[in-house]
């Protein structure tokens, strides 16, 4: 039987290619897509993903690890979870949540089967890890008895778990024909028992005012105080994009107010996932997918990445901040000297650009421009005039543009007024030659050290 490559040298053997990202996360080889199971370990941050181990395309989802003590730098750990020969979990071991109880790992996850007519037969299932979180042992009595409503569902998938109250509380997605996407929540008191408590939250049919599609995908919850953002993956409802709907929060009911794109890209950031550290921030990863097609992915021998670690924070009046974690700073070479041109293929830039009345923004040579028109509040990057992605941003009078961008070979990360953010890839061999359209108040940038 042929033996199968270290987890080292699946990565020595895509060294060499130009697009593979250096301080992003990516898989030793093959696929990768969701973020699963973030959790802070006996000092250890851990990042489980699913991860196909055969080839580069989706499908054969396992559950892969990672582990890392600054969150930049990362050690490839055993296969977590893999499908069953049968049972619950026999078409994959899909997104799912980490926790900890009593000083016990544990892990909800989705279990995909085949039941009568349906190829994807979604349950929850469990999972427990010894203190290593090296060894992990399937629940004998899974799936978890969820209750369900009185009303049929189109899917059941992607838990997220929290405590609070003396009780612990899930929220999983799921969806009906009847009343959109939906977010139900359960409470039990042991993480043995689960109580049907009500939506968390309705989308509402096509042009309802949060309408979120069919299904909710990925649902996080964001507290603090009496205000919260509900982050849900959008599938089929327009862009494929992650959304947070913010608004009040009180005994365990949540009250939608505003409904804003937590990226401006359409299918290649998707599915983030958050989790707290001993620090009391709210930290979150997301799923980075391609922009080529399947053949291209195959060909590479690799597919998809994690975004930087980003921080999540809801000001007093409930707005919601993002920016990247300040780990990632770690990395930073030598600032480029003044009036030197930025050029290269692992940078960090910030720039402020100061909002007039022509458009402003950043191009980063190869045709690809970030620009943003002041009379229509409107972002569009834009690759050789072709659009790629577009958003709204309405500053405040006298507010200036604030970026800070990620370049990491084929990936592009763009923080905008630690509010939103814009991924997009872009493939080849060239590197960037980063400059300002127009004014610019400052602009700093740095080479970035490889970190994977």
């Amino acid at each position: 039987m042929q033996s199968v490559p270290t987890p080292a040298a699946q990565r020595a053997a895509l060294a060499h290619d130009v697009d593979r990202p250096v301080y992003h996360f990516s898989a030793p080889s093959n696929w990768l897509n969701d973020p699963n199971g973030l959790l802070e370990w006996q000092g250890e941050y851990h990042l489980f993903y699913q991860y196909n181990p055969a080839e580069a395309r989706w499908g054969n989802i396992h559950w892969g690890h990672a582990a890392s003590r600054d969150l930049v730098h990362w050690e490839d750990h055993p296969i977590a979870l893999s499908p069953g020969s049968e049972g619950p979990d026999a078409v994959g071991c899909w997104s799912g949540v980490a926790l900890v109880k009593d000083d016990q790992p544990h892990i909800f996850y989705t279990g995909a089967s085949i039941y009568k007519d349906d190829p994807w037969f979604q349950q929850l299932c469990r999972a427990t890890a010894d203190a290593s979180l090296r060894t992990f042992t399937k629940a004998p009595a899974n799936p978890v008895a969820l209750p369900l409503p009185d009303f049929p569902l189109l899917g059941l998938r992607d838990p997220f778990i929290w405590q609070e109250d003396g009780a612990w509380w899930l929220i999983i997605g799921s969806g009906s024909e009847e009343r959109g996407g939906l977010v139900l929540l359960y409470r039990s008191p042991d993480l043995e028992q689960w109580e049907y408590m009500y939506p968390l939250f309705e989308g509402g049919l096509s042009g309802a005012p949060f309408y979120t599609g069919t299904i909710c995908e990925c649902p996080q919850f964001v507290r603090s105080g009496n205000h919260a953002a509900l982050l849900i993956s959008v599938l089929d409802a327009g862009p494929y994009c992650t959304i947070a709907i913010t608004g009040r929060y009180e005994k365990q009911r949540f009250t939608p107010q505003q409904i804003e794109r937590l990226d401006f890209a359409d299918r290649l950031f998707y599915a983030p996932q958050v989790f707290s550290d001993h620090r009391g921030r709210t930290l979150m990863f997301g799923w980075i997918s391609e922009r080529r097609g399947i053949e291209a992915q195959l060909a590479a021998g690799w597919a998809g990445a994690m975004t930087i670690p980003r921080e999540l924070w809801l000001d007093p009046d409930g707005a919601l901040g993002m920016r990247p974690a300040y780990e990632v700073e770690t990395l930073r070479e030598p600032p480029f000297p003044p009036g030197e041109p930025i050029v290269g293929d692992a940078l960090e830039i910030f720039a402020v650009l100061p909002v007039r009345e022509e458009p402003c923004g950043l191009t980063f040579g190869g045709g690809a421009v970030l620009r943003f028109d002041p009379q229509t509040h409107e972002i569009r990057f834009t690759l050789a005039d072709d659009l790629l992605h577009s958003g709204t941003l309405v500053l405040q009078p006298d507010e200036p543009l604030r970026l800070r961008v990620f370049i990491d070979h084929s990936i592009i990360e763009i923080f905008i007024n630690d509010r939103v953010s814009l991924t997009t890839r872009l493939y080849g061999s060239w590197p960037y030659t980063v400059a300002p359209i127009g004014a610019v108040t400052k602009l700093r940038a740095w080479r970035l050290r490889a970190a994977i």
